[in-house]
Formats: structure tokens, C-alpha cells, sequence
């Protein structure tokens, strides 16, 4: 799976993937509930993460109930401790999808990344039982950025989002979710846009600050930042009163057609 500019080995990338559980999870799961998922279902988590969400279709779904959580790296995944929670390695591109069928597959913020993205949803809906639900969330960029106008935090943010377009990640393809799982062959499709305002108290702001901060590096050796571009954006972090809208997370979800 390419497309992905992050390491998991980074000293500070539990703390970073913390910043989007935060952030989201409560809003992911609300969708989850939404769609019924229940004691004794089978759910497949394609890109785990740091594993919350694993961890909480885990304990919803019960001892009758199974959960396959997968990701390139799955080392925060293995920790989780739950006897009904499968820590997978696994490439959703690449390799041949988990053993299913699943009555629930569920992506964040992944499909985004992979250049191969359309290839990789198919390949999510195969694992799905008939009548089975995927839940897809993925960002659209356009209305992120600071509440008060920052030089500073704009360049910071255009240097990082191109550095990831350059390795295939679509900043807008949030905005197309529901047209892609309608394409896929799904029903039943809906979705929801939610963005949040941050400051600094925010535990979701590690998020922002540490992402910027894990690819420092390359942006400032390929010159699309300097060094004083980086210490900038990563100030405003503490200023009080500074606030960030997020980009807005899309959730979609659909239906494979009943046999």
C-alpha cells in the first residue's frame, strides 16, 4: 500500500494517531450505531490505526462476534488485549481481502491516501455480506484553516498536503465518497460532513501540531518549508486564542445489495 508519507515506527506517532481518535471517534461511533452494528456481528477494520475503534467494535460486538483489524504496521493493534479482536497485517491493495464474510467494513481516513483507492474499495465491499454494511470516512481540505487569517499556518498546510499529493493522496476525495460506494454497487447510500473548531486546550490538536512535526524532515530538505516556516506554524499551537476549523471528514456509508 503506498501513498503514505507517515511512520508508525516514529516515537510520537501513538501520540499523533491519539489526536484523530479525539477528534473523531465519537462522531465514527454514532455511524457505527447508526447502522446497527450489534452483539455477534463480524467487522473488518481496514486501517486500525492506533486501534480505537477496533477496540470498541470488539467489546460492542461481544463474545459471539468477531473483529478483524488490519493495517501495514499493526503494533497498537496487537496490544488491545481482546480475545474477539484479530490483529492483521495486511495491504487492502495488494494482498487477498481477510477471510469474511463481515456484516461491517470500516475505514478512517485511508482511502484518501491510496493511489490505488478505487481498486482498494472494491476490494472492501468483496469482504461483505449480503446486506452487510461499509462505513468509509475520508477528509475534504477545502474548509479547513485558522479562524483569525495566518500567513504561517496556510504555508504550513500547503507544504504538507503537497507532500502528500505528491505520494497519490486526493485532499478533496472526501467530497466524491458518496458517488464512489454508489459506483462500488452499494445501496442504501448517506452520508454526513463534520468539522470541529480547535485551539490549543483541544486534545485533538496533537493531531495537527504533530503531523506537521513528523514530516518536518522531507519539507524542509525539498525546500517547500524552511526550518523558521515550521517553528512558525508550530507556535501558533500555543498562542492563546488560536483557533483551526478542521478539514471535514466525510462519512458515507451503503449496503451490499441483498442475494
Amino acid at each position: 500500500m503506498g501513498g503514505y508519507v507517515y511512520d508508525q515506527a516514529w516515537e510520537q506517532e501513538r501520540e499523533r494517531l491519539a489526536g484523530i481518535e479525539a477528534d473523531w471517534d465519537p462522531g465514527t461511533i454514532r455511524h457505527l450505531e447508526a447502522v446497527g452494528v450489534a452483539e455477534g456481528w463480524r467487522c473488518l477494520e481496514i486501517g486500525a490505526g492506533a486501534g480505537s475503534i477496533a477496540r470498541w467494535l470488539g467489546e460492542r460486538v461481544g463474545p459471539t462476534g468477531r473483529v478483524v483489524a488490519t493495517d501495514l504496521d499493526i503494533r497498537f493493534v496487537e496490544v488491545l488485549g481482546l480475545s474477539n479482536v484479530e490483529a492483521l497485517r495486511h495491504d487492502i491493495v495488494a494482498d487477498d481481502p481477510p477471510e469474511g464474510p463481515f456484516d461491517l467494513a470500516h475505514a478512517r481516513m485511508l482511502f484518501e491516501h491510496l493511489p490505488e483507492r478505487a481498486e482498494a474499495l472494491r476490494r472492501a465491499v468483496s469482504t461483505l455480506a449480503p446486506g452487510g454494511w461499509l462505513v468509509v470516512e475520508d477528509l475534504d481540505w477545502s474548509s479547513t484553516g485558522p479562524v483569525v487569517p495566518s500567513e504561517a499556518f496556510s504555508r504550513a498546510v500547503g507544504a504538507v498536503l503537497g507532500l502528500m499529493e505528491k505520494a497519490g493522496y486526493d485532499p478533496f476525495y472526501g467530497r466524491r465518497l458518496l458517488g464512489e460506494l454508489e459506483a462500488a454497487g452499494l445501496v442504501e447510500v448517506e452520508g454526513e460532513g463534520r468539522s470541529r473548531i480547535l485551539d490549543a486546550r483541544s486534545p485533538g490538536v496533537s493531531f495537527y501540531r504533530l503531523s506537521l512535526e513528523a514530516v518536518r524532515e522531507p519539507l524542509v530538505s525539498s525546500g517547500a518549508l524552511a526550518e523558521s516556516d515550521v517553528e512558525a506554524a508550530l507556535a501558533l499551537f500555543g498562542v492563546p486564542g488560536f483557533r483551526v476549523m478542521t478539514p471535514t471528514l466525510v462519512a458515507a456509508w451503503g449496503r451490499r445489495a441483498e442475494a
